[in-house]
């Protein structure tokens, strides 16, 4: 998911450096230094999105292949996830614990 945050955020700020590109080249562009450094900040953050997009939907991807073919136990279910709270002193967080 956070491949998928990037790509997003990325081709958000993507879309807003052409856009000011464009805005800045009016009719006729020639040598405007502003409009071609906001051009090259649109691809790099484009490049950037792209990327995000493809390394979070192929851990999307894997995550539920890994999850749909899940070997069963010997009940017959499949595996068992939980999420539990973790605290500690000066700490908290979220522990994923699951079993095949």
């Amino acid at each position: 998911m956070a491949g998928i945050a990037v790509g997003s955020v990325f081709g958000l700020m993507a879309r807003s450096s052409w856009a000011n590109a464009k805005n800045d080249c009016g009719l006729g562009c020639g040598p405007n230094v502003s409009a071609q450094t906001e051009k090259n900040d649109a691809n790099s953050e484009a490049t950037v999105a792209t990327i995000g997009f493809i390394a979070g939907g192929a851990l999307v991807a894997t995550g539920l292949a890994v999850f749909f073919t899940a070997p069963k136990n010997a009940n017959g279910e499949t595996a068992q996830w939980q999420v539990v709270p973790t605290v500690g002193p000066g700490a908290a967080g979220m522990t994923l614990a699951g079993g095949f």
